[in-house]
């Protein structure tokens, strides 16, 4: 009875999920940012499929789909992780997470900017600042923001 109950309130499950996946339904391509460093994800496939080599946590990081929805991950959950046999393959054994998502509401354009403006600036990849800051505010949309910092590597 408690289970069921507990299974209403929004975040709060405690049956394992049952296939890879994300608890919400994103618009992809999604960005992944943390404090000095953002990664995107073109599809589903791409943001739940991971191996042990890479070493990505997701927990570190905060997603902002192309909507402009912001989420949080609050639970990684694998499916068919390799295990101590993944040695010898040198971490490279494919894998897939179910992500459980918290919302965070839509930031307007302005304050996502600033954001991933600061973590562009703290970010040892990304060699010229100005070139960064001067792409991320030219993005009208959300879509094109995401866009836009899929590839931070062109920001010389």
């Amino acid at each position: 009875m408690l289970s069921a109950l507990l299974q209403l309130l929004p975040g709060c499950s405690v049956s394992k999920p049952s296939a890879p996946g994300t608890s919400v339904p994103l618009h992809y391509p999604v960005l992944l940012f943390r404090d000095n460093d953002f990664t995107s994800r073109k599809d589903e496939t791409q943001l739940i499929e991971t191996n042990t080599a890479v070493g990505i946590t997701y927990e570190d990081y905060t997603i902002l789909d192309s909507s402009g929805a912001q989420y949080s991950i609050r639970k990684v959950t694998a499916f068919n992780r390799p295990g101590f046999g993944d040695f010898f393959s040198m971490g490279t054994s494919t894998f897939k997470v179910f992500l459980q998502l918290k919302l965070h509401g839509k930031p307007n354009m302005a304050k996502a900017k600033e954001t991933l403006k600061a973590v562009a600036m703290r970010s040892s990849e990304i060699q010229n600042k100005n070139t960064a800051t001067r792409e991320i505010d030219a993005a009208r949309s959300f879509a094109d923001l995401v866009e836009l910092c899929s590839s931070p590597w062109n920001w010389r």
